[in-house]
């Protein structure tokens, strides 16, 4: 049943959206590296949490068929969006888990169809809050490894054009697709709803990370970071966390998953020709 109604609620947003026609631009030279993690849902969706003007976490869907950045209505409240008269607004800080951060990034605040079905089910055993779209996704070669934990994103220096409306719909669906929300609630009153998970935020140390020659080295620490706190600097390489070697920078994603806020870590650090151990307590991440 969950799977009927995962293929009659797919994503595909923009029916109601044209792109304006232009030549396709050439990828820049790629900059920065991020590691997102993500959870790949029951209804095959890839699933990420970020945070909106400091707000959240939240999740979202990556939907490379949404034209923008779409918020629903509970979170764009929850983060204090000011939205125009056509549905429009203005989100100052868009922060992605993996250390993404954009700002001044517009965003369609609304209820899609597809998400208030999932959500009145409750089909995937969590929340969703909104999608990422191509005016996000535009910014970054994604690569996505399904035997990974992680997917990878790297900057490009380009701007995506903004999306040219067709017809302005007002935040509701055409009749044939939106009868997929009756049918959600028709089925909810059939199998139940799965119940809320309860969110406990990552822990956060406030460093970027690259692997080079089988070495994990800093690549940046954000100020006022619990890292930058504890003196660690950018070129330091990791050498273990907690007595764990480290040994790849996968495997350190993977470890640093179940670290929470307040969790003290002791680092085993290179830097230069010195070997120390600093100590680290996470703050609270997304």
């Amino acid at each position: 049943m969950f799977r009927l109604l995962a293929a009659l609620l797919g994503l595909v947003s923009g029916s109601a959206w044209v792109w304006a026609q232009e030549a396709e631009p050439k990828a820049p030279p790629a900059q920065t590296t991020f590691r997102v993690p993500y959870q790949l849902l029951d209804t095959r969706h890839v699933l990420v949490r970020l945070k909106l003007n400091g707000a959240g976490p939240f999740h979202f869907i990556i939907d490379t068929g949404a034209p923008a950045l779409f918020v629903s209505t509970e979170a764009g409240k929850a983060a204090g969006l000011i939205v125009d008269d056509k549905g429009w607004a203005t989100v100052e800080t868009l922060e992605i888990e993996g250390g993404i951060r954009l700002t001044q990034a517009r965003a369609r605040v609304e209820d899609p169809f597809q998400l208030v079905g999932m959500n009145k089910m409750n089909i995937n055993g969590l929340k969703l809050h909104g999608m990422l779209g191509y005016t996000v996704l535009a910014k970054y070669r994604v690569t996505f490894d399904f035997t990974d934990t992680h997917l990878t994103w790297r900057e490009l220096a380009w701007t995506p054009p903004p999306p040219a409306g067709l017809a302005q719909l007002g935040g509701k669906a055409p009749p044939d697709l939106s009868a997929m929300t009756n049918l959600s609630n028709f089925a909810t009153s059939l199998i139940g709803r799965r119940p809320d998970p309860v969110l406990q935020p990552r822990g956060y140390l406030g460093i970027e990370l690259t692997e080079q020659q089988g070495q994990v080295r800093i690549e940046a620490v954000h100020g006022g970071a619990p890292a930058a706190a504890a003196g660690l600097k950018v070129g330091d390489v990791l050498l273990s966390v907690d007595g764990q070697e480290v040994a790849s920078l996968s495997k350190l994603h993977e470890q640093s998953a179940k670290w929470k806020e307040g969790t003290r870590l002791a680092l085993k650090v290179r830097r230069g020709g010195e070997t120390f151990e600093v100590e680290v307590v996470a703050g609270r991440g997304i």
